[in-house]
This record gives C-alpha cells, structure tokens and sequence, in this order.
C-alpha cells in the first residue's frame, strides 16, 4: 500500500494556526506520515494526538551540518563548513528538494509504490486518500508542482535526475540567500 511521507524543516516559533495544520495532518493518518524537523519545544500532548506527526528535535546548525555533509560527501562538491556560516533560515526553502538525502535516516520506506516529499506548513491538507483514490495518484511519479506540497514517488528516475544536477545544486547552495529552489519545476 502506498504510503506518503512528508518532510518539514521548521526552526523558531510556530505560527498562530499550527495546531489545525497539525489536525489536517492527523486527519490524513491512513496515508502519510509529517516528519517535522524543529528547535520547537514540542508538548507532550502533541506527541500523544498527533500520531502521524514525527517530532525530531534540531537545531539549524545541525541542518546545515547535514547539508554540508551531503553535499560534500554524497555528491562530492568542493564546499567547506564554512560557506554555510552566514546562511539564514529562509535557506530552507531551498533545502526542501533534498529532504530525502539529509533526513534518510528517519525514513522508512515499506515500498517502491511509497512516495517523498516536502509541504509547508502554512497550509491545511484536505482529505488526500479521497483525492489519492479518484484520480489514481499511484499512476504518477509526481504530485504537485512543487512549492507547497510537493511528492514524489520513491523510484530513481526523479532523484538521480536531480543527482546529475551537480552544477546547478552547487550554485544554489554557493548563493546564501534564498533561491527559490523549492519552486522550481525543472
């Protein structure tokens, strides 16, 4: 069975709408699974309710450490630890389009059918099996055009597509601003 996993990188304060993006989320229980990465002091009543929500707590040093390590070691791209000292949060947005690579070890995958992906959290999800069901999501590798919500089936031809992107990966994490890399559909 199909199943979606989703991944959110959030450092600072939630928003004043966090808890019904957080029951959207649990109302998708039968088909994804919100991985939020985050410095947030997580009550323990939201690990209890929310029971499709994966609560792993990380500081942005230690997202940038992940990126640097990936970057310099999965893909072997001349960067050091310090070209990343002076990217500032937003540098996230541009971060989501690897998620897979810097958080694999939270994922588990129980199929090749299983897709990955990234969503913001200014959103509320809507009943996604209803939409999963009606328009036979499993036919597609992509769902989404990127930005928002964003998934993408667990199979090599997206992602080793996006491996050979070398050039481009390293000229939007060379850049510490914000890129917009998220967005892009190419």
């Amino acid at each position: 069975k199909m199943h979606i996993h989703l991944l959110l990188a959030y450092i600072g304060k939630p928003n004043n709408y966090w808890e019904y993006y957080l029951d959207s989320a649990l109302l998708n229980k039968d088909i994804f699974t919100l991985y939020i990465f985050s410095d947030m002091d997580i009550p323990e009543s939201y690990i209890e309710k929310y029971k499709n929500v994966k609560f792993i707590p990380i500081t942005f040093d230690e997202i940038k450490n992940r990126l640097y390590s990936f970057l310099k070691n999965n893909l072997n791209l001349n960067f050091y630890v310090n070209d990343f000292e002076n990217i500032k949060i937003r540098k996230l947005c541009d971060m989501k389009v690897i998620y897979r690579y810097l958080f694999s070890d939270y994922i588990t995958f129980s199929s090749d059918e299983d897709y990955v992906g990234w969503c913001d959290c200014d959103l509320i999800f809507g009943n996604i099996t209803y939409f999963y069901k009606k328009y036979k999501f499993y036919n597609y590798d992509l769902l989404g055009n990127w930005g928002h919500f964003t998934v993408i089936k667990n199979n090599n031809i997206f992602w080793d597509e996006l491996l050979n992107q070398k050039e481009t990966i390293y000229e939007i994490f060379k850049n510490p601003e914000c890129c917009g890399f998220d967005e892009f559909n190419k």
